[in-house]
């Protein structure tokens, strides 16, 4: 039987606000995903983590997705290259930070890892908007039909 990982997302006021257990080996295959076909990147206003394999390939995005979140998109078509796109931005990058700073091994990944928290550290040392601010926000906004 393999050991787990335990992860608790801390939300601002220290409060738990999810707790995913996660399994080791599958943990060390996202990380390993990350470190061959990764890419920390972003645009001038927010960060992404971004990862392209083949379409035949789709299933290894799993674990990444069930750990870290983010999304999947495609199949796209191009220079007669078939594949998906993994995008992990906002709330959800800024959650899964964490674990990216523990478990991303040692490797040139991890120098770029390092850079491209320093570059965006201002949007990743932000502060989170209250739950109480987003409701208020919301009721303020005219309702959209439907």
């Amino acid at each position: 039987m393999r050991p787990d990982v335990t992860r608790a997302t801390l939300c601002l006021g220290g409060t738990f606000s999810s707790l995913l257990l996660v399994d080791a080996f599958e943990l060390g295959y996202a990380m390993g995903l990350i470190v061959g076909e990764g890419s920390f990147t972003g645009d001038r206003h927010q960060p992404s983590l971004e990862l392209k394999v083949h379409r035949r390939d789709l299933q290894s995005l799993a674990p990444l997705q069930r750990i870290l979140g983010g999304r999947v998109f495609g199949p796209y078509s191009h220079g007669g290259r078939n594949l998906y796109a993994y995008m992990l931005r906002g709330r959800e990058l800024k959650n899964a930070l964490p674990i990216l700073q523990e478990h991303l091994p040692g490797s040139w990944k991890r120098v770029q890892f390092d850079a491209w928290r320093s570059k965006y550290a201002t949007f990743f040392d932000r502060p989170q908007p209250s739950r109480e601010l987003l409701d208020r926000v919301q009721r303020l906004l005219p309702s959209r039909p439907r």
